[in-house]
């Protein structure tokens, strides 16, 4: 059995074939012998288990011959069932079995069928290592594999087998569970303007849904087969965001633009083309952006769907910028015209209050003229006098001047005559004591009286 097929790789034995294997029931047709065990009455499985005892030759050793097939069913089928069945019908019956009615059957033999059905469908599920059921699409894959493995020659492997019809039973559960996540997001209702309560739903339908694919998928100890899905459930989510972002986004925009229609009848009844009309417009247009926000304040949004709400109210705001921009050069222009008017007629009033002013400054200036010429008419006599006054005291005080210095000259002139005197009676004493030689005491007296009468002594 173990040349024929194997666990694993690895395991060449057959010593756990018998957890594999299905159950062995052995239906024996048309059957008319006696279920009997030397001369006592027994049942189908005390015969079957009867017809699996080995035996020995004549020479009192087992026939192998005879035995192995016998040792291989008891080892590899640990769960047996044997059913007897009588001939269905009579001779005629049988040649057209398959169109027979139940009431042509025999009742033996209907008996005997109800019975094996009812052991059938009341068999446990094969199950897996893992404890999964092995369902029929499951079989079928692994017959698959066991029947291309014996055409190409190699030695079926459960292990190899097991590992395809998993992958393949795991990808239909995975399309399954990714599919039903579609149908789940399918059935909200876009926009969802709450995206927490979004979010908070897509959490929900993951955690329901994988919870349901681990209970289906087979040998994914790592998880790998799970991940798979979830990331693929957060790209459909993903997309699915989007596109509520933009249903989002598309009825802001489409209510800021129904509360605009006011303002778009105001501008077809041309109310803004008039001075200041541009002021009137903003205001207006200030009101449609309140009560836009108002409403979605009032709304079941979060701060998350505020990006969308914003971005509505920026983009229409963008498309009436051209339509402000008209309205702003209408309303200076009709202002401009106004102006104008205003204007001159302001120039006018100024040009007559500037001739009635400049008449009024002129009196005034000419008075003021007057008075300052008078004032300093009395100023310049006083100054003259003062500077008469000064004039005679500059001359009382030069002449002063003059007489002292003229008091001066004649004292330095009259030291002078002193000096010239002192000098010439000095130069007459000495030119005495030289020609009287015999006269000195004299002479000596005379001198020394001549230097005491110096005039600069």
């Amino acid at each position: 059995m173990s040349e024929n097929l194997r666990i694993s790789v690895t395991d060449k034995t057959d010593d756990n074939f018998d957890l594999l294997m299905p159950d062995f029931v052995l239906c024996i047709r048309d059957f008319t012998l006696d279920l009997v065990i030397d001369g006592k009455e027994c049942n189908e499985d005390e015969y079957i288990e009867h017809c699996l005892k080995e035996k020995r030759t004549e020479t009192g050793k087992l026939d192998q011959a005879y035995n192995r097939p016998r040792q291989c069913i008891k080892k590899y089928f640990t769960n047996r069932k044997a059913f007897t069945f009588d001939i269905p019908a009579q001779r005629q019956t049988m040649k057209n079995l398959a169109l027979a009615k139940e009431e042509a059957l025999s009742s033996d033999f209907v008996c005997e069928t109800k019975k094996f059905t009812e052991y059938i469908y009341k068999r446990p599920v094969k199950m897996l290592q893992n404890r999964k059921p092995v369902s029929g699409r499951m079989l079928q894959g692994l017959l698959d594999c066991f029947v291309t493995s014996v055409k190409i020659g190699a030695v079926p492997c459960i292990d190899d087998a097991l590992t395809i019809m998993s992958k393949q039973e795991n990808e239909k559960h995975a399309k399954d569970a990714i599919d039903r996540f579609h149908d789940e997001l399918g059935k909200l209702k876009m926009p969802v303007g709450n995206k927490t309560q979004l979010i908070e739903k897509k959490f929900s339908f993951q955690y329901s849904i994988l919870a349901d694919l681990n209970s289906k998928l087979l040998f994914d100890e790592d998880h790998v087969v799970e991940m798979a899905v979830k990331a693929e459930t957060e790209n459909i989510f993903k997309e699915f965001e989007a596109k509520n972002d933009k249903k989002v986004y598309e009825k802001c925009l489409m209510r800021i633009t129904d509360i605009y229609q006011k303002v778009e009848r105001n501008i077809d009844k041309r109310t803004y083309i008039v001075s200041g009309g541009f002021e009137k417009y903003k205001r207006d247009m200030q009101s449609v952006v309140e009560m836009y926000e108002n409403e979605q304040d009032n709304e079941q949004t979060d701060r998350m769907q505020v990006i969308a709400i914003n971005k509505a109210k920026r983009d229409f705001l963008a498309t009436r910028q051209s339509e402000s921009e008209a309205i702003m050069i209408d309303d200076k222009s009709i202002s401009y015209q106004e102006q104008k008017v205003e204007l001159e007629k302001r120039q006018k009033k100024l040009e007559a209050d500037f001739k009635e002013a400049q008449e009024k400054a002129l009196k005034h200036s000419q008075e003021e003229l007057g008075r300052q010429r008078k004032q300093h008419d009395e100023q310049l006599a006083i100054v003259r006098k003062a500077q008469e006054e000064r004039e005679a005291a500059n001359k009382a005080e030069f002449f002063e001047e003059k007489l002292a210095r003229r008091d001066a000259e004649i004292s330095d002139m009259a030291k002078k005559i002193r000096l010239l005197e002192w000098k010439s009676n000095l130069e007459s004493a000495q030119h005495a004591q030289q020609v009287v030689h015999a006269q000195p005491s004299q002479s000596a007296q005379l001198a020394h009286s001549r230097k005491n009468d110096c005039p600069l002594s």
